[in-house]
């Protein structure tokens, strides 16, 4: 009784404390111009607590432990503009590298996450560190340089956040003790401390009142005439400060220009309705007013979207802001990934027991999460008005889909599992890869002008992502096959040496699939490369240049073709054939992003750190996982063969002895 009469107790100072809940979740809808591209709101919230906290949304734990519960980002970025001081206690640098923490003096956190009041304390130490590592060249630095340099910048990302409105935001700054000073300036009474920008409205009452002023005689001004002049010289100061700190929210549309932040209408005359606007949203919020927030926002949206003509070329992406949102809404890759996860688990389910109905399940979450997926990717190419393939992570979540589709056409052909099985595993295995490289923010990028060809995008990208798709899905068909084999070769005994009709049928098609979809691999790679020549022929002059991707791409073309043409000539059997695509899948990933951490040649641009650890992991695996199965399966069909023969040597001898007999 009495632990709930505290709980009572507590929430009713939390709400006293802060009013009843907001959902500031249509902040959102309002467009922001960032990294140079057009986008909601919440989308830059998401992408910056992404690459802040390595989450899209934040959990609240303060540095006394308490404050649970969860944020998501555009509630977390709606407290960062209009309550920062709330967020100081927050988790929400995460820092990878428990020897930064110890560089910067404070103690390491079981998370690696750290709040700002933690982090403000060390913040002299944290810009000299970071100042002095991003004096040395990038491969002079060691990982605590780097994780240096990269929390330095979250930490002035996140101080230009909470900067971005903070002029509407009363200051000592800006006091004006006496009330008759602020009723002649025209400021609201009973306050004495007020905001820049509502000192700022005051302009001309301000600069009329400051012309009787004698400058070189501060010593005979009167207290209102001293007033008048700390505001001025403050309204001075504070402008200068926040055009280098308030930058960071492009939210006014300039048509054919860069977006401006708010701070540009401080000087565009006497109607400030941005300002107006935002000061109203940021007023209803902290009174906790939902329906004086949503109307402020649809105001403001209203005035924003009204300040460019149809006609111009941002408003065809200021249209695609709402379907962006509903993109992150509904997150379709992150569903999709469970909804693999959820067909594997059904498929094996059905291996024991209820194979019918957990086939069908398995069918109908594989479907579900395919078609999840290609919308996801079709919402992708109308929001960026792009092919479906721009950047490295999008390579991941096309190739994902076309392993889909070619597990389910695999499964439409034969209806065995089998396609649901690599359909499912390729999928999944694409979207946990993809996850990695869209840890760093926005996925949407703008495009570098290298790669700016909607028509080369949508040919040789396209025709390459679908050679590395079918390599790889080979590779998993590869996988089953040696498990496969690995499965039957265990089975033989005394009793039956010989493997059966449905087990030779079995690996039969199962080979067949290995065969088919790596032919399939190896046209489109060719038919990729040629393209990329062309391409590069035209952008820099030259068909080839031996340049490591191009390298990379003629690798996995001679390597399909040499599997190919040694099982055709008969030098390899179908262990072999199976593991040479288990194999062109780690030539395929070293061409696909292991070129790119050399960082150098003209096909750089994708370069990601952080990916060469796992990537040897991968080779490591593979390489054990050949090691144990492929010796394994010969020795066991080679210890078979030899007892079949021992037994035919052994009725031959006996039938010649009674022959002879």
């Amino acid at each position: 009784m009495k632990t709930t009469r505290l709980i009572i107790a507590l929430a009713a100072l939390v709400l006293t404390s802060f009013g009843e809940p907001l959902d500031p979740s249509a902040l959102g809808q309002i467009a922001i111009q960032h990294t140079g591209r057009i986008k909601p709101l919440q989308t830059f919230a998401q992408a910056t607590l992404l690459q802040l906290n390595a989450r899209s949304s934040h959990r609240l734990v303060a540095e006394d432990g308490g404050g649970d519960g969860k944020l998501d980002a555009t509630e977390w970025l709606a407290q960062v503009l209009f309550e920062p001081e709330r967020t100081f206690s927050y988790k929400t640098f995460r820092i990878n590298n428990p020897l930064t923490a110890d560089a910067l003096g404070i103690e390491r956190e079981e998370k690696f996450r750290y709040s700002f009041a933690e982090l403000r304390d060390v913040f002299e130490t944290l810009e000299s560190l970071a100042q002095k590592a991003s004096r040395l060249e990038s491969d002079e630095r060691d990982p605590v340089d780097t994780e240096l340099i990269r929390v330095y910048n979250n930490v002035r990302t996140y101080l230009h956040l909470t900067d971005a409105l903070s002029f509407l935001a009363p200051s000592p700054r800006f006091s004006v003790p006496a009330p008759e000073i602020a009723a002649e300036l025209g400021l609201a009474p009973g306050r004495s401390e007020y905001s820049f920008y509502e000192v700022l409205a005051t302009g001309p009452k301000l600069a009329s009142g400051l012309r009787s002023v004698d400058l070189a005689a501060p010593a005979t001004w009167s207290e209102e005439e001293a007033s008048l002049f700390a505001l001025a010289r403050s309204l001075h100061e504070a402008n200068r400060m926040l055009s280098t700190t308030a930058g960071i929210l492009h939210i006014i549309p300039v048509p054919g220009e860069p977006w401006r932040p708010p701070h540009a209408e401080f000087f565009a005359g006497e109607e400030r309705p941005v300002l107006t606007g935002l000061a109203l949203i940021r007023e209803a919020y902290l009174r906790r007013d939902q329906a004086a927030f949503d109307s402020g926002v649809a105001s403001l949206n209203a005035v924003l979207s009204s300040q460019l003509p149809p006609d111009d070329e941002q408003a065809r992406y200021l249209q695609s802001v709402p379907v962006e949102q509903i993109y992150n809404q509904l997150d379709p890759f992150y569903s999709a990934k469970f909804l693999y996860l959820f067909s594997l688990l059904a498929l094996a389910t059905g291996a024991l027991f209820l194979r019918r109905p957990c086939y069908w399940l398995s069918a109908l979450l594989l479907v579900t999460g395919g078609v999840l997926q290609i919308v996801g990717i079709g919402m992708r190419m109308y929001i960026t008005s792009r092919p479906p393939i721009t950047n490295l992570y999008e390579t991941f979540i096309f190739v994902g889909a076309i392993g889909f589709l070619m597990g389910l056409l695999l499964e439409l052909i034969q209806r065995k599992g089998m396609g649901l099985l690599v359909g499912g595993i390729s999928a999944l295995i694409m979207l946990a890869v993809s996850g990695k490289f869209g840890q760093d923010g926005d996925t949407m990028e703008v495009l570098q002008a290298v790669l700016d060809s909607n028509f080369w995008l949508a040919t040789h990208v396209v025709t390459i992502n679908l050679g590395y798709a079918g390599c790889c899905v080979a590779g998993v068909i590869g996988h089953i096959y040696l498990v496969q084999r690995l499965r039957y070769a265990l089975r033989r005994n005394a009793s039956r040496p010989q493997p059966t009709d449905d087990e030779r049928k079995g690996l039969t098609e199962t080979y067949a699939m290995v065969f088919g979809v790596l032919a399939f691999g190896l046209i489109f790679t060719f038919v990729g490369t040629v393209l990329g020549g062309i391409w590069a022929d035209q952008s820099w002059g030259r068909f080839w240049g031996w340049d490591p991707k191009e390298n990379g791409a003629l690798l996995i073309v001679l390597w399909c073709a040499a599997l190919i043409h040694a099982r055709r000539g008969k030098m390899i059997g179908q262990v072999g054939m199976a593991a040479g695509a288990v194999l062109g899948i780690v030539v395929v990933m070293m061409a696909w992003f292991g070129i790119n951490l050399l960082g150098v040649g003209l096909h750089s641009y994708g370069f990601t750190s952080g990916v060469a650890r796992n990537l040897v992991a991968y080779c490591a695996i593979e390489a054990l996982f050949l090691l144990a199965v492929v010796p394994l399966v010969w020795h066991l069909e080679w210890r078979a063969a030899r007892w079949i023969k021992s037994q035919a040597d052994a009725a031959d001898t006996k039938r010649t002895a009674k022959a002879q007999a």
